[in-house]
């Protein structure tokens, strides 16, 4: 479960590789502007605009996603990860995917993912379940389910709330993995557990 800890649960996702790089060529930017004065936003004198740049960096590193040869780790636009509704304490489940990149695949029982692209999966490596995708990019795996998942040393109650937690798809040692997740939510009238309710409700 090496490859889910380092390079899936912990991963950034792939906008905050284009924010940091663009970030990065600003700053850079801006150094060079304020030694020559301060008085243009062209480099060097030249012709090139220091935002048409940026602009064309980020869709440089926006085309990964959207088309075009499938980037090894990634998901393609238009993938899916699933899970049925109203699951019960205990017992198991049938996650399905579709249009996934062709490969292995962990699927990770996690807390949500806050809605931020800084932020990473919080996630029970004991909950790792592995398949492979076929060449057709479907999955249909059954797991376990894991109502309760422990995360840094705190059980959480994945029925308090629908959407407190998701199956988080990842891509083993892939560095570019931006992983893919299935909310999920449990029944109604689930009997109390000894967790807490994850962060965010």
């Amino acid at each position: 479960m090496g490859g889910a800890s380092a390079f899936g649960c912990a991963a950034f996702g792939l906008g905050s590789l284009i924010v940091g790089v663009g970030l990065v060529v600003w700053l850079g930017a801006m150094t060079m502007s304020s030694t020559d004065g301060g008085s243009s936003r062209k480099r060097g004198g030249g012709d090139t605009d220091i935002t048409t740049d940026v602009s064309t960096l980020t869709s440089s590193l926006e085309d990964l996603t959207s088309g075009g040869a499938p980037v090894e780790g990634m998901e393609p636009v238009g993938a899916a990860l699933a899970v049925p509704a109203d699951l019960p304490a205990d017992g198991t489940t049938t996650a399905t995917g579709t249009d996934l990149a062709p490969g292995p695949i962990e699927l990770t029982w996690c807390l949500a993912v806050p809605d931020s692209r800084f932020e990473a999966a919080r996630c029970d490596d004991a909950t790792t379940a592995t398949a492979t995708v076929g060449d057709d990019g479907r999955l249909s795996l059954e797991v376990p389910i894991h109502r309760v998942i422990t995360v840094d040393g705190t059980a959480y109650d994945c029925g308090a709330r629908a959407g407190a937690c998701a199956l988080f798809g990842h891509r083993p040692d892939a560095l570019l993995d931006t992983g893919i997740a299935a909310p999920l939510a449990f029944a109604s009238g689930l009997p109390p557990v000894d967790a807490a309710a994850p962060p965010g409700g």
